[in-house]
Order: structure tokens, then C-alpha cells, then sequence
């Protein structure tokens, strides 16, 4: 999978020019890479949920014909069922959750997390539902793995961003991409799921496999453009 000739890619580096960055952008020349960067992170990110989806789809149905027992085998059932009825929706949901985030990172605002990625007390946990704990933990553990595995990655586009804000901004830029944040997202997503029909913790692990683990070139790409707009350094 890659979006190396992907439009927004390519329109952004067309009108910026392939000068390096010297000075302040204008405001068109700032929405225009802003675009570019939604754009690549939600062609990228579409393409892996689609991907976890029919992977998660196939798991499911192969589990379910493994069952003699009759009840075992109409749980999983009504599992797929759930899962393809609602997977549209939980995309379209992740992509404006993103869109949020986005907004809040352009005005510099702090973002408003789900209880999901971070856990900031006993006390807090305790409250929480068995199910809610349950996914908070995982996905916790995920971003943790995300951030450590792409760290550099993360750095370079952390200056990016604040580069192309650095004329607006009074302070570093969120950055909208964060592992944490898409999980974030991910978890105001499913919410929308059945949790006595559907096993989240296999959702989450195929999540975990199939997108969070997969970021690499999604970010690649995104630096490669603050790269080629000088706006890295």
C-alpha cells in the first residue's frame, strides 16, 4: 500500500514550490499543506480499517464454523453480523473523530482524550467498567508500543507541525497524529458497538495488528512532505 503519488501529495509540493521553507507562509500556502497532511493520514487510515475489517470478518467467520455447539456458533454469528452492519459507521466516525483533532491542533487547543488511552488514577480505573477498563488497558498498551516503535518518526513530524504553525501559534502544536489520539479515536468509534454481542478485546487486537502497528509509511509520508516544504529543520 502506498500513497507516494497520491494528489494531495502532489498538488501540495506543485503550488508550494520545491524551494526549501525561508520564511513565514501564507495562509494559503499553511491550509494548503494542512490539507495535504488530513488527506494523506485519511487515505492511509481508511485503507488500513478496511483492511482490519475484512481480516476481523474472516477470523470471525472461522471461528465460528470451528463450533458444533449451537450457541457458540450464533454468538459469533452475531458477532459478524454486528461487525459488518456497523463498519461504515465506525470509519466514518474515526475519520471525524481525526477531523476533531485536527481542529483542536490548528487552534491550539488542548485535546479532549476519551478515558481510553491514558489511565490517570487507581480511583479513576475503579469506575470504569470491567469492558471500558478492559479496553483502556489495551489501548494504552498500544499507544505505548506506537510511540516507542516510532519515535523518530513522531520527533520529525512533531517539527513539522510546529513549523508550520510557528507564525500562529504561541506554543507547540498537538500533534493530531499522536499514537495516543488514534486510539482515541478508535475508541470513540466503537462505542457504538453492541459490547454483549461483539468481543472488543479481538476488535482492539486486529486493531492493534492491522493499523496501529502499520503507521510507519502514513507517517513517512507526512514528513516527507514537511521535508519537501523545508518545514523539518
Amino acid at each position: 500500500m502506498g500513497f507516494a503519488n497520491n494528489n494531495a501529495y502532489n498538488n501540495v509540493v506543485s503550488i508550494y514550490g520545491n524551494t526549501e521553507y525561508h520564511g513565514p507562509l501564507s495562509p494559503a500556502q499553511q491550509a494548503n499543506i494542512t490539507t495535504a497532511v488530513k488527506s494523506i493520514a485519511t487515505m492511509h487510515l481508511t485503507v488500513l480499517f478496511r483492511t482490519m475489517f475484512a481480516e476481523l470478518d474472516d477470523t470471525l467467520f472461522d471461528l465460528s464454523d470451528g463450533f458444533m455447539n449451537r450457541h457458540k456458533k450464533a454468538l459469533y454469528y452475531d458477532n459478524i453480523v454486528e461487525l459488518r452492519t456497523k463498519n461504515k459507521q465506525i470509519e466514518l466516525l474515526f475519520i471525524r473523530r481525526l477531523e476533531e483533532l485536527f481542529s483542536q491542533a490548528l487552534l491550539n487547543t488542548p485535546h479532549e482524550a476519551d478515558k481510553t488511552s491514558r489511565i490517570e488514577s487507581l480511583e479513576e480505573s475503579l469506575s470504569i467498567e470491567n469492558d471500558e477498563l478492559e479496553a483502556s488497558i489495551m489501548l494504552a498498551h498500544f499507544a505505548a508500543k506506537a510511540d516507542k516503535d516510532y519515535k523518530d518518526k513522531l520527533d520529525l513530524m512533531q517539527k513539522g507541525f510546529d513549523n508550520l504553525f510557528k507564525e500562529t501559534a504561541s506554543s507547540s502544536i498537538n500533534n493530531p497524529l499522536d499514537p495516543a489520539l488514534i486510539c482515541d479515536a478508535f475508541k470513540v468509534a466503537t462505542d457504538t458497538l453492541d459490547s454483549y454481542t461483539v468481543h472488543k478485546a479481538i476488535v482492539f487486537d486486529y486493531f492493534d495488528q492491522d493499523v496501529m502497528q502499520k503507521l510507519g509509511e502514513m507517517y513517512d509520508q507526512i514528513n516527507a512532505l514537511f521535508i519537501k516544504t523545508g518545514l523539518d529543520a
